[in-house]
This record gives C-alpha cells, sequence and structure tokens, in this order.
C-alpha cells in the first residue's frame, strides 16, 4: 500500500518537471502546478499518518484545497485574459479555517462528542469537516459545469473546429469523475462509520481519485495551451447579455457587410482552413472582430462554429457528387472540406443534412 502513494508523488515530481521544462509558464500552468503539489502532500501527509505515526490531525484538510483550485485552473483557462480576479483567493479560506483548527485546537474540539443511535460517538469538528467537504465538492461540481457550459457558447462564437483542448471537455469529465468520487468518499465512510461494519477502507476512493487525477491532469494539462489569447472581442457570457443582444436591430446598411461576408464565403471558401478562427475572417474582411460576430449572432442567428461547418457540409456534399471525386475516400474529402477529423466531418454532416457521409454518396449513386 505504501507504493500506492510514493508512485502518486514521485508522478508529482516528474509531472511538474516536465510542465516547468517543457513550455512557457502560463498562469493556468502555475495553477496546475500547485494542484498537483497539493495533491502530492495530500498523499504524503496520508503516508506518513498511516504507515508511521498517528499523531497527525486526522482530518481531510487538503481536499478542502483541491475544488477551489480546479475551479481557478478552470476561470483562467475560460476567461479571455487569463488572469484571476483577487475575489477568487477568497476560495481559500475553508481550508485556511480547516488547517488552523487542526494545527492549534483539534485535540480539544474532539472532547465534545456527537452521540449516535447505536452507541458510538464521534468529534464534533469531525463532523462539520467531513459535512462541509461533501457539500463543497458538490458545490465545485456544480460551478465548474456551469462555467464550462458557457465556455462552449464562447468557443463556438470564435473558433471553428471542435477537440478536447479547445472544448475542455477532458476537464468537464475529469472534474466530474473527481468531485462525484470525493462525495463517494464520505458517503461510503460515513455509512461505515455508522454501521460499525467497515469491510475496507473507505479512503481508499479519495486517495485513488488523488492518483488519477494527478495522471489525468498530468497528461492533458502539459498539453493544453491558452485558448483565447490573442482573441479580443467581446463574447456573451450570461444567458441575459445574449437575450440582450438578440433583441438589437442593427442598421440597414449593415445589410451591405452581410452581404460581403456571403460573397467572400462562397468565392474564397476561407471554410477549407480547418483552423480558420473568427478573428482569421475578420482580418481577411477588414472588420472588426466583435463586429463580425454580432453581425454572426444577430442578424444570421447562428455561431460562428454552425456557420462555417454548413459552408464545409455544403462542400463536402459537392464534392461527394463530383465524378472527379468518386475515387477519394470520405475521410480525404472532409479533410478537404475544412474538417479537422473524421468524427467530426461524420456527426456534422449528418446533423446538417440527417445522413452519414456514407448514406449521402450511397442515395446519391
Amino acid at each position: 500500500m505504501e507504493a500506492f502513494f510514493i508512485v502518486g508523488i514521485v508522478q508529482v515530481v516528474f509531472s511538474i518537471v516536465l510542465i516547468g521544462r517543457n513550455k512557457e509558464l502560463l498562469l493556468a500552468d502555475k495553477v496546475l502546478i500547485l494542484f498537483l503539489t497539493v495533491c502530492a502532500v495530500e498523499l504524503g501527509y496520508s503516508l506518513v499518518n498511516f504507515f508511521y505515526t498517528t499523531d497527525l490531525p486526522d482530518f481531510i484538510m487538503f481536499p478542502l484545497l483541491l475544488g477551489p483550485l480546479v475551479y481557478m485552473y478552470t476561470h483562467v483557462l475560460t476567461s479571455e485574459d487569463g488572469k484571476l480576479p483577487d475575489k477568487y483567493y477568497l476560495h481559500l479560506l475553508p481550508f485556511v479555517a480547516f488547517l488552523g483548527i487542526a494545527l492549534l485546537w483539534y485535540r480539544q474540539f474532539d472532547l465534545i462528542k456527537v452521540p449516535f443511535p447505536n452507541g458510538s460517538s464521534i468529534g464534533l469538528i469531525y463532523v462539520i469537516n467531513f459535512v462541509f467537504f461533501l457539500l463543497q465538492s458538490l458545490y465545485y461540481w456544480r460551478i465548474i459545469r456551469v462555467r464550462l457550459v458557457k465556455h462552449q457558447v464562447n468557443v463556438q462564437d470564435t473558433y471553428s473546429i471542435e477537440s478536447p483542448h479547445l472544448n475542455l471537455s477532458w476537464l468537464k469529465w475529469l472534474s466530474k469523475f473527481v468531485f462525484g468520487g470525493f462525495a463517494l468518499f464520505i458517503i461510503i465512510d460515513t455509512i461505515f462509520y455508522l454501521s460499525n461494519i467497515i469491510l475496507f477502507d473507505g479512503s481508499i476512493f479519495l486517495h485513488c481519485g488523488l492518483l488519477i487525477a494527478i495522471y489525468s491532469f498530468s497528461f492533458w494539462g502539459f498539453r493544453q495551451e491558452a485558448i483565447f489569447e490573442g482573441q479580443k472581442f467581446k463574447r456573451f457570457e450570461k444567458d441575459e447579455d445574449a437575450k440582450e443582444a438578440q433583441e438589437v436591430v442593427l442598421p440597414s446598411y449593415e445589410d451591405k457587410d452581410i452581404e460581403r461576408l456571403m460573397h467572400y464565403l462562397a468565392k474564397e471558401k476561407p471554410f477549407l482552413q480547418r483552423n480558420l478562427t473568427i478573428g482569421d475572417l475578420a482580418e481577411a474582411l477588414n472588420m472588426v472582430q466583435y463586429r463580425l460576430s454580432e453581425l454572426i449572432n444577430v442578424r444570421l442567428e447562428k455561431n460562428f462554429f454552425t456557420l462555417i461547418n454548413e459552408y464545409r457540409v455544403e462542400e463536402a456534399k459537392s464534392r461527394i457528387l463530383a465524378p472527379e471525386y468518386q475515387n477519394y475516400t470520405l475521410a480525404a474529402i472532409g479533410f478537404d472540406s475544412g474538417f479537422n477529423s473524421k468524427s467530426s466531418f461524420h456527426d456534422l454532416f449528418k446533423k446538417h443534412t440527417g445522413l452519414t457521409p456514407s448514406q449521402f454518396r450511397k442515395e446519391n449513386g
């Protein structure tokens, strides 16, 4: 069992060295390094407490840092400026409070017992610590999910492709697993304690979750780059902002801008560029990014991602039907039409036409 903790600690050291040496550190990288360090400290703390001494405070303090740090990491990645407002550091206060209690008064608080019907009892501060950690895990699980849903909207207003790097789908599923695992640990540990039936150590869920989180965040975090760097225009981050934007009636002279946009897309076919962004299109049209985004969202009533991929689907349809492309594979046609992967080509083609590319080719001979 000792090897379990040592492996996690060694992986953290390796990941921190790798992240620090192989890429220019952004604020998100620094938060990630702090998160991995906290995971290593928790594993080291538990290793010492389980195998070498029992004198350390037996409270789950360090996990109180994990939720705030994952949320901070999410905020930095999804914000336009890649910065962290000062108010976000208030999320660290619960950890500071419980750390102070554990270091100064934990033995005195243990004298205050909460009785249970089965005759057992438990320290009051221990109960408060567990309940707070459960509520905190569920809270950060939710607000990270909300943040990532809004981020998805912003990405589709900026980029024309799908990828785990841009959508942060890896962070969405990983946060669900981590915080769900923490909540499961609290529930199972509490059931074992109240029933006086200890089938296994419930903390194994916590430490397994930490180990998986260490490997996953190390793998994806090392590859993660800034998302909105250089994209300087207003995006709708609140539902009410989007609603107000939809109600805006733009002047009629902007019909010329719409016409110019449609003409450029049809003639120059910039959507064939797989990594096309709204900034690239705005520069080609000599238009401010915010203005172009407003035209697409308000006048065309769609986002940049949908607009560009509609053109790509139409391009793919025409190539599938063209005699000169009959010897091309569907994957090759998809890539040539601007899609960045076979799966995105298949999914978006079916979404817009109701048929898969192979079904479309078959039905059209």
